[in-house]
């Protein structure tokens, strides 16, 4: 432009035009340099918002990422805990069940012998009353008068009346000892077994 005008306004002054063109581009160039600083300084305050955000996104991210490794080690030791509690559950459960089957066993073992030792009782109290009743003393002294068709020793009477006595007192307290085992035995296995289900309901 200059070049130009110099050669179209050969007759007039020419560095004044000159002057102007120069003054004019230095004008457009600071206005597209205060435009390009003010565009840098948009982006620049838009960078460091951009950069402060990302930070705490960043940091965000940081404690979220903390928080999942914490649960995620939590949730490994609880499957942990409830792995070994299913095992003890399950131990616990075998134990109860032998128990169980040892309970009934001891109960049946039990009941043969109750009803052994109550015949056994019985079968010695007759037998006593008949030969109390066929000696005429309530323990063994006396001796009857002999029937015609049988002698009876007195001595052999008391005797065998003493025998059967004391068969009679081992028979019951056999019996009351057995029915005592039963009990203890009864009142240990409820005992074990309400303490099992309490262990078991606060697992």
């Amino acid at each position: 432009r200059i070049s130009a005008s110099m050669r179209l306004n050969a007759g007039d002054d020419v560095f004044a035009k000159v002057k102007t063109l120069i003054t004019e581009m230095i004008t457009k160039l600071q206005k597209e340099a205060a435009a390009e600083a003010d565009a840098k300084a948009y982006c620049d305050e838009e960078t460091s918002k951009n950069n402060a955000k990302k930070a705490e996104l960043i940091e965000d991210t940081d404690k979220l990422k903390a928080k999942i490794d914490q649960s995620t080690a939590k949730s490994a030791n609880l499957k942990s805990e409830v792995a070994a509690l299913q095992k003890d559950l399950a131990e616990l459960a075998s134990l109860q069940s032998e128990m169980d089957k040892m309970r009934a066993d001891e109960n049946a073992a039990y009941l043969v012998v109750k009803a052994d030792l109550e015949k056994g009782v019985a079968g010695v109290g007759a037998a006593l009353k008949v030969l109390r009743e066929y000696y005429g003393s309530a323990s063994f002294v006396q001796q009857p008068a002999p029937p015609t068709t049988h002698s009876a020793s007195g001595d052999a009477g008391g005797s065998i009346i003493s025998m059967l006595e004391v068969a009679e007192s081992d028979f019951s307290k056999n019996l009351a000892q057995a029915n005592m085992e039963e009990e203890d035995a009864q009142s240990t296995y409820d005992t074990q077994t309400q303490e099992d289900r309490k262990s078991t309901r606060l697992n």
